[in-house]
């Protein structure tokens, strides 16, 4: 394996890694979305890969601080700044920081590869050592779609930026409350021999809440405004049915609400959950939607 490789490699395989594993929920309770991680991992890869599709990977070398303080120091910056990027995108409201941080870094490798392309095409006299067989089209390319690849992966990123809770956790929650109410229904047969159901209270935070049990990812309209979704639990006049909707409040900006259209969910005392993707926020799940499983409900 070439040293240029090498070099590839050992510097970018340890921070898509450590982005990976980065324990965000240690720093805030809200971590970003997967939508908005993977623009920062798509971005972390398409910057190395690019640059060594270009040829400035050898062109990096050559331009390397040539003495030891300098790398030293160089090195020392580096460090600081992916010690904040990480502490940034540990949650979601600071994970825009660390989305521009990238996007600056993007732009900026990609701005060096255009500017290294065309000096390679200047003339042998007018040409610096340092781009030296490098070749011309192939540095702008690679530097131009870096810069339209990190900016549509921003776009995208910043359009789920406080996306918050995820769905996951929603339909989790949903089907544990749903399970709760059942079981209670259960308990409180009516003469008929038919469950009758009792609603959810609310709890001191706002969300959700049935006998000792807090939901807080399903909170009723009036209390979701830090969260996408809005929950309404409704029981039957005759207590013997009941039906919970959790729709999205809010959806991503076009296009990515029509690329990536978020989740609207419905349960009802069948004890099913059920599950669409929706474009438009107030969307309601229908009551025939299809099953959606979702495991330790």
């Amino acid at each position: 394996m070439s040293g240029n490789r090498r070099g590839l490699d050992s510097r970018w395989r340890l921070a898509v890694t450590v982005l990976l594993l980065f324990p965000g929920a240690a720093l805030a309770n809200n971590n970003p979305g997967p939508q908005t991680l993977f623009g920062f991992v798509a971005m972390l890869i398409a910057i190395p890969i690019l640059t060594y599709a270009g040829g400035g990977e050898r062109i990096l070398k050559r331009v390397a601080p040539a003495s030891r303080w300098m790398r030293g120091i160089w090195s020392l910056l580096k460090v600081i700044a992916v010690l904040l990027f990480f502490l940034w995108i540990g949650t979601a409201g600071t994970s825009g920081l660390a989305l521009l941080a990238v996007l600056a870094f993007a732009v900026f490798r990609g701005a060096r590869l255009i500017a290294w392309g065309v000096k390679a095409g200047l003339p042998d006299a007018a040409r610096p050592a340092h781009v030296e067989g490098g070749s011309r089209w192939r540095l702008i390319t690679a530097g131009s779609l870096l810069i339209v690849t990190a900016f549509v992966l921003t776009h995208m990123s910043v359009a789920f930026v406080g996306y918050y809770p995820p769905e996951y956790r929603l339909a989790s929650d949903l089907k544990k409350l749903a399970t709760a109410m059942k079981e209670a229904g259960e308990k409180n047969k009516g003469p008929d021999g038919l469950p009758r159901y009792t609603p959810p209270t609310l709890s001191s935070s706002g969300s959700y809440q049935f006998s000792d049990k807090w939901y807080h990812t399903l909170r009723p309209e009036p209390g979701a405004r830090y969260s996408w979704h809005a929950t309404e639990v409704k029981v039957a006049a005759d207590g013997k049915s009941f039906q919970v909707w959790t729709w999205p409040r809010e959806v991503p900006y076009r296009p990515w609400n029509q690329i990536m259209p978020v989740a609207s969910f419905y349960i009802d005392q069948t004890g099913q959950l059920r599950a669409t993707r929706v474009s438009e926020a107030g969307t309601r799940c229908p009551p025939d939607a299809p099953v959606r499983d979702v495991a330790g409900g």
